[in-house]
């Protein structure tokens, strides 16, 4: 194996509950009161951000209307303070990892997020430097577990799909990758949708998938 490919959805940050979560903070940003309904709304703006039908601009006035608030141009730095690592010890890991792989082995991010969002959580947790492919869906304009997604960040890379390890903690995107070609392995405590997936607990685990026939 030559590549490792991180999910950032899940391993990177926490999606669990994410849309409830996300919409709660864009709530906060027009201090309007959350509800179920203004959820559905902000989630149909917020996949067409991620899919790049929409600006950041453009979301924000959507919110803005919505909320029959005006925009004031500071809502998105406000909103990425939100941002929070759920693996706090990833950058560590990743540097143990190429130590025992010199010259091998190499990281990469996918995310069904904004660029600017997830270029702003790497940069602030001194990331950025580990990876040496990051794809992000309003750009590549395509959502996993499509398949345009997995060849977007196989072509950054210039790998085979055999060649590289996919880690996520959606069997969706863990599917999909699969289907690709690639080994994919499911990130935490298995759930039964994810069953039929090698599971890891944190990144250094995945180096027995990246050890040759007779390495130790």
């Amino acid at each position: 194996m030559k590549a490792v490919i991180i999910d950032y959805d899940g391993v990177v940050v926490d999606s669990t509950h994410a849309y409830e979560m996300r919409s709660k903070r864009a709530a906060a940003l027009f201090r309007e009161q959350w509800s179920r309904e203004f959820m559905d709304i902000w989630k149909n703006a917020f996949l067409h951000l991620t899919e790049g039908k929409m600006t950041l601009g453009e979301y924000y006035s959507k919110l803005a209307q919505v909320c029959e608030k005006q925009v004031t141009g500071a809502e998105d730095n406000e909103y990425m303070k939100g941002e929070r690592l759920r693996y706090k010890e990833m950058g560590m890991h990743i540097s143990e990892i190429k130590r025992a792989f010199p010259q091998k082995v190499k990281f990469a991010v996918i995310a069904n997020y904004v660029g600017r969002w997830v270029e702003h959580l790497l940069d602030q947790d001194n990331l950025t430097r580990q990876f040496a492919a990051i794809v992000v869906s309003d750009k590549a304009k395509s959502r996993m577990p499509d398949e345009e997604s997995y060849q977007a960040i196989l072509g950054k890379l210039g790998m085979r799909a055999r060649d590289c390890v996919f880690i996520s903690t959606h069997p969706s995107h863990l599917e999909g990758a699969k289907a690709a070609g690639m080994t994919a392995l499911y990130f935490g405590e298995l759930d039964a949708a994810a069953e039929r997936f090698p599971a890891i607990t944190t990144i250094l685990d995945v180096q027995k998938y990246l050890r040759g026939p007779g390495e130790s």
